[in-house]
């Protein structure tokens, strides 16, 4: 199998065997239909840097909407496909990922997805009518095109991802009832961040609640609600309750920074503010918590992976029973849990499906 390359404009007509070639920013692959060929898709489209700007939960969506059409032609078209082709290219302001087969046609395609709730309680088509919701749910406006010349004569699935963009920059919140102060914040940091200015709390705890920041600046003495009643409310919420959180302040009053202190923010500046301690800080403070976030992740992961190791003992009933096991990445893989009853033996097992958080 050769190494995918997909950050050039050329294009050339796939083989039967694994190649590669770039369609505009995109990248299209070939390959023998089968289940290990399925694999090798998801890990050369999770490794395309033309989808490395998406979202991460869009991304996750897309690969397990692949993985489950391209299992399915694998698995049940009729007459087998012996070809799979997957293809992604960059059409205006979407991504447009195509799975072609050269297998026989779905019947009635259409008619399944219109009626997804008749399929997901009829036994015989759980199992596919449990895939087809996902790709429904994360895809609505997903299409299927049976085998015509407008297809190269092969059935074609297409599912389409409107390009957004993740922003790689950390949002701050100012907030200061001061507009004076917030501007000047704003020119000494929006060349690095992406800054949200906010006349008042009340307004600032109602926008973040609907848009999360990585950062509050607010001003302790403000009118109506202050800063320190601003860090209280904030710490109530279970999504902003370890918020990073710093104050501006005017006053060197030693009680009323240690009132502060209390309520565990990260540090505080004294105005005026200066240009080259107020990036110290907040790069200090934002590198501070993704390595609490980052640590807090691996330990969460470490203790999912153990709570998925597989125990099995040696017999269960009239059968022999061994267990091997890897550790997948962080979530995703497939589990086995065993349980005894006055009733018996019951051996469950499960795939999870997606990877990372979203898993």
């Amino acid at each position: 199998m050769s190494a995918l390359s997909d950050n050039s404009s050329r294009s050339r007509d796939p083989g039967t065997s694994m190649t590669e070639c770039a369609v505009e920013v995109g990248l299209t692959i070939s390959a023998t239909a089968e289940l290990g060929t399925v694999r090798r898709f998801r890990e050369q489209l999770d490794a395309a840097r033309a989808l490395r700007t998406l979202d991460d939960g869009v991304r996750q969506n897309l690969l397990l909407a692949m993985s489950e059409i391209a299992t399915n032609v694998v698995r049940h078209a009729e007459p087998t496909a012996t070809t799979l082709t997957l293809s992604l290219t960059r059409e205006g302001t979407s991504w447009l990922l195509d799975l072609f087969d050269d297998g026989g046609s779905f019947a009635g395609f259409q008619e399944r997805i219109e009626n997804l709730p008749d399929i997901l309680v009829r036994d015989e088509l759980a199992s596919s009518g449990r895939g087809l919701a996902l790709i429904a749910h994360f895809f609505p406006d997903f299409e299927y095109t049976p085998a015509s010349p407008t297809t190269g004569n092969q059935n074609r699935f297409r599912l389409r991802i409107p390009a957004i963009e993740k922003d790689e920059k950390s949002i701050i919140a100012i907030v200061d009832d001061d507009a004076a102060v917030r501007h000047i914040l704003e020119a000494y940091l929006s060349d690095s961040y992406l800054v949200r200015g906010y006349s008042d709390a009340t307004a600032a705890i109602r926008e973040i609640a609907e848009n999360a920041v990585d950062l509050v600046i607010s001003d302790i003495s403000m009118p109506g609600m202050d800063g320190l009643a601003l860090r209280r409310q904030l710490s109530l919420q279970a999504d902003t309750d370890v918020l990073p959180f710093v104050f501006l302040t005017a006053s060197e009053d030693l009680a009323l920074q240690s009132e502060a202190a209390m309520l565990g923010i990260d540090d505080y500046i004294v105005k005026p503010v200066d240009r080259q301690k107020l990036r110290g800080i907040v790069q200090r403070v934002l590198n501070r918590s993704s390595k609490l976030h980052a640590r807090i992740g691996n330990r969460l992961d470490e203790r999912i992976t153990a709570s998925l190791k597989p125990s099995l003992p040696e017999v269960i009933g009239e059968y022999r029973a061994v267990a091997r096991s890897r550790t997948a990445g962080a979530g995703g893989g497939d589990f086995v849990f065993h349980r005894r009853s006055t009733q018996g033996h019951t051996v469950i097992l499960g795939d999870i499906m997606g990877h990372g958080e979203q898993a």
